[in-house]
């Protein structure tokens, strides 16, 4: 009997677990599991996708299991897609809109990758007019709020895929001539130029275009771009004197960013062409190319709403000192100054904009516009001072006499207010801002200070009709010996200047040193020695010397502290009509007086009378230091905010 119910206990558990495995190989039998995340892991994992990590997201795996089109993506990609667009499954707008755009730049990336640039360009279309459907098409208003992080993947893809666009193009050596058009599975892309010129670019302003996410601007500490819709490039074009749009006031290799934008028209509203040959029905897309100048605005409008832009200026900016490499003349500028002359110049680095405030950047001594590059940087990455300036940079060899350069940078800016502003009315040329580094604060000075009366007699005691000149002697004494401040300039800032001379430059081992170091142009010390050697009965007794008369200056000399240009310059005041600021470095000093910065004491550089005086912890080579630059963007943004206040109570006024 025992032995009986142990064989029927037997046979039943052998045929419960029968019935178990059988179930379970059948799929009515499921284990249930749940694995416990690190959340790290989950938050990084929720962030993989096809730009992060070249494969799919889960999201769209998902859509494609959904559709049970995951096995089909994988044998033909193409037809999958083509599929995916064809049939919709109501309600799902938006998350088949995503899987589409996704699924399309991962075929692209394939092709892309297989060496088929030109089909991989195809898909890239493709992901970009289904992003485009996912952001302004869709009817998931969610995918466009903080809440989802959809909305900024899916303008990534977008961004992303018209720059792979652009990209290949520019590969390929494509002409950039609208209207042109393209065929992608059953859709065919009419392209065409945005109508809106107000503030458009011509895609040929430039010779070649480069993606803005292929390039890192190593040189640069810090790195602004501003995020929003379209595709970031920098345009690049050589500015050489035989090419068409040759400007000598732009460097030999101009770089700007631009932003490029498709809009797409919406995906029901199709035009349908009958294919005879293939009997198939293809739908037709129009698509507006906008080529936009991020300087010149900041959002765009989309389907009725404001969108910002994306734009990445700090790439631009590096591939401009790049190419241009301005410190490249630094050492021999100082010593061989006359073989730099022609390099004089005022450079502008983006297009003249009568809409914006102009900045000029004046350097020192042994230095280039180069010593600017971190500030003008960090300045650019200000939206406000973006908005409302423009930047230009003064340029000259630094051995040159300071009265030389500046003399030529007066006549550079003349010229320039002649060129943009003949009947000086403008509003924001004359708002003007100079400013100048070390010795370039002495240049900057000479801009505003109110008459040469004070320089004029430091030289001579008599006037210029009474010397003995030929008529050019005349006209170039009367240039830089003669001059008032300039109307438009309004404000200066002085950084580590040494207007009272330099105790370095006044030791004689030093002048002994640079005399014999540095060469001047031959013509400028001819015509230097004849009109005072025919006029030294009429020279200020304290410059009525030989060593004076027969031995050239060079800008070493000119910032002794017995210097007669510095004594002629300080002791003029400065136009009434003008603010000026100034930055002092006192390297490790608690104080001003009685500090100095290396290579000038605080009471050569104080001013009175400033508006600010900043005292700055470093020492003299301090434009990088984060508070100079701090306080050189207050002045701006507090310059910028009067300016304003001005014009609102002039048009007040006027009403």
């Amino acid at each position: 009997m025992l032995n009986r119910d142990i064989t029927r206990m037997t046979n039943r558990v052998f045929l419960s677990t029968l019935l178990v495995l059988s179930l379970s190989l059948n799929g009515c039998a499921v284990n249930y599991l749940v694995e416990k995340l690190d959340p790290r892991q989950a938050f990084s994992e929720s962030k993989n996708n096809v730009l992060s990590t070249g494969k799919l997201s889960t999201e769209t795996v998902q859509e494609l299991r959904i559709l049970n089109l995951e096995e089909a993506f994988t044998e033909d990609p193409e037809q999958t897609l083509v599929a995916m667009e064809q049939n919709r499954l109501a309600g799902r707008e938006a998350e088949q809109a995503l899987a589409l755009a996704e699924a399309a730049f991962f075929h692209a990336d394939e092709l892309y990758d297989d060496g088929k640039k030109v089909d991989a360009a195809r898909y890239y279309l493709m992901a970009a007019a289904h992003s485009y459907d996912f952001l302004f098409y869709s009817d998931n208003k969610l995918a466009h709020t903080f809440v989802s992080p959809f909305g900024r993947y899916m303008t990534e893809l977008y961004n992303a895929s018209i720059s792979r666009i652009i990209d290949i193009r520019e590969t390929e050596k494509a002409p950039w001539q609208l209207p042109w058009e393209a065929t992608v599975g059953n859709t065919v892309y009419r392209f065409s130029r945005d109508p809106d010129q107000s503030v458009q670019m011509a895609p040929h302003s430039f010779e070649e275009y480069t993606p803005a996410y292929e390039i890192r601007a190593k040189s640069l500490k810090n790195l602004y771009s501003s995020r929003g819709i379209g595709a970031p490039l920098v345009g690049k074009r050589k500015n050489a004197p035989d090419s068409p749009q040759y400007d000598k006031l732009f460097p030999p290799v101009v770089t700007a960013p631009v932003t490029i934008l498709f809009k797409f028209s919406p995906p029901d509203a199709v035009v349908n062409d009958q294919d005879s040959a293939a009997a198939t029905e293809k739908k037709t897309r129009n698509v507006v190319v906008s080529v936009l100048d991020p300087f010149k605005l900041d959002a765009v409008n989309i389907e009725g709403t404001q969108y910002p832009i994306e734009a990445d200026y700090s790439a631009a900016f590096g591939v401009l000192l790049k190419d241009v490499n301005p410190g490249q003349f630094v050492l021999d500028a100082l010593l061989n100054a006359g073989n730099h002359v022609d390099r004089i110049k005022l450079t502008f680095l983006q297009p003249y904009d009568p809409n914006k405030i102009p900045v000029v950047l004046v350097h020192g001594l042994y230095s280039s516009p180069a010593t600017y590059i971190q500030m003008l940087n960090d300045l650019l990455g200000v939206d406000e001072i973006r908005s409302k300036y423009q930047f230009w940079a003064y340029s000259y060899p630094t051995g040159l006499p300071i009265i030389e350069t500046s003399t030529r940078l007066r006549q550079a800016l003349r010229e320039t207010a002649q060129k943009f502003d003949p009947d000086g009315t403008s509003k924001t040329f004359n708002q003007m801002v100079i400013v100048g580094h070390s010795m370039g604060g002495i240049i900057t000075r000479s801009m505003v200070i109110e008459n040469s009366d004070k320089l004029w007699n430091a030289f001579f005691t008599v006037p210029i009709e009474k010397l003995d000149l030929t008529d050019d002697e005349r006209k170039y004494v009367a240039e830089i010996g003669s001059f008032k401040a300039l109307p438009f300039v309004k404000r200066t800032v002085y950084i580590a200047s040494p207007l009272r001379g330099s105790d370095v430059a006044s030791s004689s081992f030093v002048t002994r040193l640079t005399r014999w170091l540095i060469s001047l142009p031959a013509n400028m010390i001819s015509r230097r020695q004849s009109l005072l050697t025919k006029n030294k009965q009429y020279l200020n007794p304290e410059v009525n010397k030989d060593d004076f008369v027969n031995v050239a200056r060079s800008s070493v000399d000119n910032l002794r502290t017995d210097s007669p240009i510095l004594k002629g310059y300080i002791s003029t005041p400065i136009s009434p009509s003008v603010t000026y600021n100034s930055i002092i470095a006192i390297e490790d000093a608690k104080q001003g007086p009685g500090s100095n910065d290396g290579l000038v004491r605080y009471e050569s550089a104080h001013q009175d009378g400033a508006e600010s005086e900043k005292l700055i912890p470093a020492g003299h080579v301090c434009l990088e230091h984060p508070q100079t630059i701090a306080e050189v963007r207050r002045i701006l943004l507090s310059h910028s905010k009067e300016h304003a206040a001005d014009a609102a109570t002039t048009v007040s006024a006027k009403k």
